[in-house]
């Protein structure tokens, strides 16, 4: 088959989840198809991460965006009525480069990541056999951010959840079948959306890869995995710095934090973690489709903590 696939970010550098999902996505289906892949881009794009995308994709197309407009896409949407989801990853170069794409009838299938991606798909022209990978349902998880904050905050994200729902709403009478991560996330969304044909399909963790090494010592710790600038996961690990690791006997009080900020990427300053837990940064290594620093982490952590306190 030749498939058509779209994603909201470049999926290379594999450096964080929805990247590395995607990455993966792209990488299975060349292994069975011809793959082209139509890709939004707001940082630099190298020539090295068009190579290593063009060993899957028969064809990689990218288009950029300015982030110095972000707020007046973000302005626009609000007055037009239009999701804030929408107004950030809108580009009338992305949807006219898929109308030229579309228009030629030469894909079986085309595979849209995330809600933003798939809604172009709509306004464009239906492709057949479209495939929407939601990772997760967006609209509960706005809902879910409308819990903690008060006024303006609040309003925002309920508005958002709501424009959300209605977008899922339409996409699923559509889509030939919409992606999610694990079936708690299916369950989630033929709840909101009961007309859904949900299918998950979970991310899976490369135990080979990650395989300790016998040619290092352990560190005697644990080490977290997660990018520290989301909420759930921030709280995810304080839960278990001031919950379980107490409890743990035996243990040298040393939980390493790797993830984008301990890779220079992101700053740890609001991490709330209980006072004895140290965080560990400073571990420098190149790992395959993570951030870097955490191969090397895990690989000397005698065990490794991933968040999962919260579905989002």
């Amino acid at each position: 088959m030749h498939v058509l696939m779209l994603t909201h970010r470049v999926p290379y550098p594999a450096n964080k989840g929805e990247r590395i999902r995607a990455y993966n996505w792209l990488r299975a289906l060349a292994g069975k198809h011809s793959v082209d892949l139509l890709t939004l881009a707001d940082e630099e794009v190298t020539h090295a991460h068009r190579q290593a995308l063009g060993k899957s994709a028969e064809h990689v197309l990218i288009v950029p965006r300015c982030r110095w407009s972000i707020f007046w896409r973000l302005a626009l949407g609000l007055l037009t009525g239009r999701s804030f989801t929408e107004a950030y990853f809108g580009s009338r170069c992305f949807a006219k480069t898929l109308k030229r794409l579309l228009s030629g009838g030469g894909y079986d299938a085309c595979l849209a990541e995330r809600i933003c991606t798939s809604v172009a798909t709509d306004r464009v022209r239906q492709p057949q056999r479209l495939v929407v990978d939601l990772i997760d349902v967006d609209s509960a998880k706005w809902w879910l951010y409308a819990e903690r904050p008060r006024g303006l905050r609040q309003w925002i994200y309920r508005r958002e959840s709501n424009k959300i729902t209605l977008l899922e709403h339409h996409l699923a009478d559509f889509a030939m079948a919409t992606v999610t991560v694990n079936k708690h996330e299916c369950h989630l969304l033929n709840a909101v959306v009961p007309q859904a044909r949900a299918l998950a399909i979970p991310n899976g963790v490369d135990t080979e890869y990650f395989k300790p090494s016998r040619h290092h010592a352990a560190i005697h710790g644990l080490v977290f995995v997660g990018q520290t600038d989301y909420w759930p996961n921030v709280d995810a690990v304080t839960w278990f710095a001031k919950q379980v690791w107490p409890e743990l006997s035996g243990w040298r009080r040393n939980l390493l934090g790797v993830a984008e900020a301990a890779a220079g990427h992101k700053e740890m300053a609001h991490w709330h973690l209980a006072a004895a837990v140290t965080i560990g940064k400073g571990l420098k290594a190149e790992g395959k489709g993570i951030a870097p620093g955490t191969a090397k982490a895990i690989e000397l952590a005698e065990e490794a903590l991933a968040e999962m306190d919260r579905p989002k």
